[in-house]
Order: structure tokens, then sequence, then C-alpha cells
């Protein structure tokens, strides 16, 4: 019980933090889209 709740741990940490960059990635991608299409 005590290892299967470390793995969900890990497991909720690791996507909690590729969203994040993933998030990160897309706002920069969308500043430097509006930075080439001032319009």
């Amino acid at each position: 019980m005590d290892s299967l709740n470390t793995a969900f741990l890990i497991v909720v940490m690791a996507i909690v933090s590729y969203t994040i960059f993933l998030i990160r990635k897309r706002s920069q991608l969308l500043r430097e889209f509006e930075r080439l299409n001032p319009e």
C-alpha cells in the first residue's frame, strides 16, 4: 500500500510538471507569434 502511494505521487508529480512545461512552452510560442504578427 505504501509503495503504491509513493508510485502514485511520483506519477502525479510527473504529470503536473509536464503540464506546466507545456503551458510555458505554449505561452512562449504565442508570444513569439504575436511578435511576428503585431496586428
